[in-house]
């Protein structure tokens, strides 16, 4: 069915998700994934499909093999 966006939540996340989500810096701040994978103790593949599936709720970005966040209220976009 269809959901309008203002009344779109965020499914719940595992406590593995909440960890990484919690550990990527927001803007300008990075974090490399091989740390992430090494914190976590999964792969970097599974640290990047993970993320994949973050990104847009929690606007995560990655760049090579770095990555960070936005803030919601997108306040940290012109931070460099």
């Amino acid at each position: 069915t269809y959901v309008p966006e203002k009344h779109y939540q965020c499914p719940e996340l595992s406590e593995l998700n909440t960890g990484l989500l919690e550990a990527i810096p927001y803007w300008p701040d990075t974090v490399d994934l091989l740390d992430l994978a090494k914190r976590f103790r999964i792969t970097p593949k599974s640290v990047d499909r993970r993320l994949g599936t973050l990104q847009e709720d929690h606007l995560i970005f990655q760049d090579g093999n770095e990555c960070s966040r936005f803030r919601t209220d997108l306040s940290n976009v012109d931070a460099r």
